[in-house]
């Protein structure tokens, strides 16, 4: 990173579960320090938010080779401490499922922005139809999730890894966009609507 970019904000990240296998090399050494290390990510307006992870966990032996391996500076076996602390700002939870929903409802209950590897109703949580639609309890419900993601203009294209964005049929794909509009979850309509009539022309449907 140049020395004369401005980092406008640090966001704080509680990364529970970090000695685990998908928490440890999946998500905190590829996605979060992999951030980190390229100097946070870049906002439009030339300046960058950078990430600082604390890692939460059961093994304080753990958790502090770990983070001196990495250069981390914080570190606890305390999760509520952890919540109650203003730096950290994201909630992220790589527990096994068993253990999530206890913490991800402190985490909630916090105030603090959630980040879950397992979509709410393998939790047990009622589910509104619109997301029951979006991510049903498939190898391929992040489909639904990026189809939205695309539709709202948070991604420039529709297209996922291994292909997955073919995963799900036209017809959940048209009950996806059907319930989001009813519950006003399309966050920009008329790239929604321009976005989904050229869908629906690629894949021979008159829109």
């Amino acid at each position: 990173m140049k020395k004369d970019t401005l980092v406008a904000q640090t966001l704080g990240i509680i990364v529970h579960g970090a000695s685990g296998r998908m928490g440890y090399r999946q998500h905190l050494v590829r996605s979060i320090l992999a951030i980190r290390e390229q100097g946070g990510v870049p906002l439009r307006d030339g300046s960058r938010v950078q990430v600082a992870p604390i890692l939460v966990g059961r093994n304080e032996a753990k958790l502090k080779e770990l983070a001196d391996k990495h250069g981390i500076e914080h570190y606890t076996t305390d999760l509520d401490a952890a919540l109650a602390d203003d730096r950290w700002h994201v909630y992220a939870d790589f527990l096994v499922t068993k253990a999530r929903v206890s913490a991800l409802n402190k985490a909630i209950a916090a105030g603090k922005a959630i980040y879950t590897e397992k979509p709410s109703n393998w939790l047990g949580w009622p589910r509104p139809p619109a997301s029951r639609t979006v991510s049903s309890p498939t190898f391929y419900y992040k489909t639904g999730v990026a189809f939205l993601s695309w539709l709202g203009g948070h991604q420039d294209a529709f297209s996922m890894v291994g292909g997955l964005h073919a995963a799900r049929s036209l017809p959940h794909l048209s009950e996806i966009v059907r319930l989001a509009n009813d519950s006003g979850a399309v966050e920009r309509p008329e790239l929604a609507a321009a976005r989904w009539s050229s869908y629906l022309t690629l894949n021979g449907v008159p829109a």
